[in-house]
């Protein structure tokens, strides 16, 4: 499943590079790219930087970027933890461990808006898609080494 999230995402930037698609998600698109996340993130515990990849179609502004990323994981991560919690798949040390993530997202928001102020948005749009795509092979390999 690693290997198909970790293909996916670079046939998707593929497809935005080469201009195949127009760079930004149909408003009918967005739910159903969530929808998709959400449900590897619950199947798998991760779906890795797809969001990630789906965030960038979205042509926003870094600071713009930033914010939705880090609300939208943590929100899903909140979901998930109520749901593996309301099914028993949840301990109380997973939920300490969930509690921690959502606040290091929360920090990990502010000081990447801080640094996001100061960099041009085609640099930072640069850097963002090569830590996805780094992350897309790493999710390829690891899932080849398994």
């Amino acid at each position: 499943m690693l290997k198909l999230i970790g293909i996916a995402i670079l046939v998707f930037i593929a497809l935005q590079l080469l201009g195949v698609t127009n760079g930004n998600l149909s408003k009918r698109g967005i739910p159903l790219a969530g929808a998709v996340v959400g449900f590897l993130s619950g199947l798998i515990g991760t779906a890795g930087p797809l969001g990630a990849a789906v965030f960038m179609s979205l042509n926003l502004s870094p600071l713009t970027y930033i914010s939705t990323d880090a609300f939208s994981s943590l929100v899903m991560h909140m979901v998930k933890a109520l749901v593996y919690h309301q099914n028993g798949g949840e301990t109380a040390a997973l939920s300490l461990l969930t509690i921690a993530m959502s606040l290091m997202t929360i920090l990990g928001t502010l000081v990447g808006n801080k640094i996001a102020k100061r960099i041009p948005q085609q640099i930072f749009k640069r850097a963002v898609l090569s830590l996805v795509v780094f992350a897309a092979f790493e999710m390829i390999l690891q899932a080849n080494s398994t």
